[in-house]
């Protein structure tokens, strides 16, 4: 399952918590990818001549990335952090790059 982690919307405490009780009861979920916002798509709008709607949100500071993952992970969880490498090093192609990181 992926949760787009994006601060001021989905980053508080409750709604982090929400998310893993419903996920951590689903019989099929046991890996969560908490993601951390950021703006791919700004250059698309910005081509298209169009506002880009969430320019002035920020990525999640590492700290609040540190405790959604902790708050998922005790519920039974398995969590992964982004590859800051890209596809190559995280050996996928295309998409969201994502390697499994051992974390707690």
């Amino acid at each position: 399952m992926r949760f787009a982690v994006v601060p001021g919307l989905t980053d508080g405490e409750a709604d982090v918590e929400g998310v893993a009780v419903f996920a951590g009861g689903l019989p099929n979920v046991t890996r969560v990818d908490a993601l951390p916002f950021h703006k791919p798509g700004a250059g698309t709008y910005e081509a298209l001549g169009k506002r880009f709607p969430a320019a002035a949100t920020p990525s999640p500071d590492p700290q609040v990335m540190d405790r959604v993952r902790a708050q998922l992970r005790a519920h039974g969880l398995h969590t992964v952090r982004p590859s800051p490498h890209g596809p190559a090093e995280a050996g996928m192609r295309g998409g969201t790059h994502l390697r499994t990181v051992p974390i707690g």
